[in-house]
């Protein structure tokens, strides 16, 4: 039987799409070695995995490569979506393994998520710029994701008040 999710599930991610855009947008440090900067807005994608689950894909693409798009990097927009996309499904899909979602186990799911966000930037930038600056700007990726993994550990507590809301899907008929 196919699933669909309820209208609450598709409007909050639609919201969150806006809310990763925007947290990666306002709060920004600027890293001139890799041509980018760190920024909030993998804490927001982390906490929509643990809102809709798998469904943080889109969330997470979509929101993060149109802060790429509006903020001038436009070279970052297509691998942005495709790695951040990863990240959300990753980190939704590990939570939806684990049935009781306990701290300890979201931060590991989220660990994982975020060690594939540093790997696809390492990647790519390796190819496009050259492992040298990869390798220069692995430690603030990595700064990145620490930040992104305890800031959404810190939300936890929120999402298990949201999460029944967000997730209920309907059969189609």
């Amino acid at each position: 039987m196919t699933k669909r999710y309820s209208t609450p599930s598709v409007a909050i991610s639609g919201m969150l799409a806006a809310l990763v855009a925007l947290a990666t947008m306002l709060f920004k440090l600027p890293v001139p070695i890799a041509r980018g900067y760190v920024h909030l807005g993998d804490a927001l994608i982390l906490f929509s995995a643990m809102l809709v689950g798998p469904v943080a894909a889109p969330v997470g693409g979509v929101g993060s490569a149109l802060a790429d798009l509006l903020t001038g990097y436009p070279m970052y927009v297509l691998p942005t979506l495709c790695i951040k996309a990863f990240v959300g499904f990753l980190a939704g899909w590990r939570l939806n393994l684990f049935r009781r979602r306990a701290l300890l186990r979201c931060a590991l799911a989220f660990t994982m998520a975020e060690l594939t966000m540093v790997a696809g930037y390492f990647l790519y930038e390796g190819f496009v710029y050259g492992f040298a600056v990869a390798v220069s700007a692995a430690p603030m990726n990595l700064v990145q994701a620490a930040s992104g993994v305890i800031l959404g550990c810190v939300l936890f507590p929120v999402a298990r008040r949201v999460a029944p809301i967000t997730q209920t899907p309907v059969p189609y008929k």
